[in-house]
């Protein structure tokens, strides 16, 4: 066993320098995660519907023509965005 071999064998095996290797990986994430408290949650949604067949209802109204109703739209669409 050599010195080179040594040191290696003992950074490698380190107890102290694998707790510390978690440690910093843990103050990241916990900075992350303050990071996180400080912006703004968003959420969005959209969507669109197309009505292929609307209700309608003939009227007449004394002496004029029928007149066609429908009741509904062809196309609707809903978006929305909440902070």
């Amino acid at each position: 066993m050599n010195l080179d071999f040594a040191i290696d064998y003992a950074l490698i095996n380190s107890t102290a320098i694998k707790l510390s290797t978690e440690e910093k990986k843990t103050a990241y994430s916990q900075s992350v995660e303050a990071r996180s408290a400080a912006l703004p949650m968003l959420s969005g949604i959209a969507s669109v519907s197309r009505n292929f067949m609307i209700a309608e209802q003939v009227v007449k109204f004394g002496n004029q023509p029928p007149v066609s109703i429908k009741f509904g739209q062809d196309n609707q669409a809903i978006y929305g965005l909440s902070a």
